[in-house]
């Protein structure tokens, strides 16, 4: 109807939610055991099923692909260079390096 508010469950969060995570191929084993623990946490805390796919590669390719238009939700990269490279393609904000020593 014209003018009638949105209720308020149509305005809350989807009920599903993904994610895309872009990561270089040696942590595969490791996020192979992470992510079914952040599904359910993330479920028990918001009440929100999130399905994470995932992209495993080499660095340089996982940075070149991000550069290229994949479009990754979390990007994890092996090596410093690969990072500057997203810094570079105005992926992230200089100064990166600082945040976390």
């Amino acid at each position: 109807m014209p003018g009638t508010l949105a209720s308020s469950s149509a305005l809350a969060a989807p009920a599903k939610q993904e994610i895309l995570l872009v990561s270089y191929a040696v942590t595969k084993a490791a996020y192979d055991e992470i992510i079914p623990k952040f599904i359910a946490d993330w479920k028990k805390k918001t009440g929100q099923t999130v399905v994470v796919k995932t992209s495993y590669g080499g660095s340089g390719s996982q940075a070149r692909a991000v550069i290229d238009g994949l479009e990754a939700d979390v990007v994890g990269l092996a090596l410093e260079g690969d990072v500057i490279k997203l810094e570079e393609a105005g992926f992230i904000k200089s100064g990166w390096q600082n945040k976390l020593p």
